[in-house]
């Protein structure tokens, strides 16, 4: 949807289905933008941090703050700096050395409240 960033938009659509789905035990978003707005969502409904077990995609100081509060439980480590390096990389090798295309998974990693202190930092520095 057009509302999707970091605005206010998705506010009350996410309240208002919350209020009007109480027994909602897990919420999954599309990407980083809403993950890290979790808390927003959470609190406007009147939820409390791990009330609802709230997942997605990305890593960023937002997701990082959202874990730390309780509000986010898990998200995907898609790597956002490998995501842009390594294509340029295989275009190189390719043009310079005849290889294959590259085919590298960045996203299988997963971050939850158990690690996500050992990615803050390289978050920060949206590598990670």
């Amino acid at each position: 949807p057009e509302w999707r960033g970091w605005g206010p938009t998705p506010i009350p659509v996410i309240t208002a289905a919350l209020l009007n789905h109480p027994d909602v035990k897990a919420v999954g978003y599309p990407g980083g933008q809403m993950l890290g707005n979790v808390p927003t969502y959470m609190q406007a409904a009147g939820r409390k941090a791990g009330e609802i077990f709230n997942f997605g995609f990305d890593t960023s100081p937002q997701i990082v703050e959202g874990f730390k509060g309780g509000w986010v439980q898990l998200t995907a480590d898609q790597q956002p700096f490998m995501q842009g390096y390594l294509p340029i990389l295989s275009l190189c090798q390719q043009v310079v050395l005849g290889l294959a295309p590259m085919n590298v998974d960045t996203g299988a990693g997963f971050v939850t409240p158990q690690n996500y202190e050992i990615v803050a930092e390289l978050a920060k520095q949206a590598l990670r």
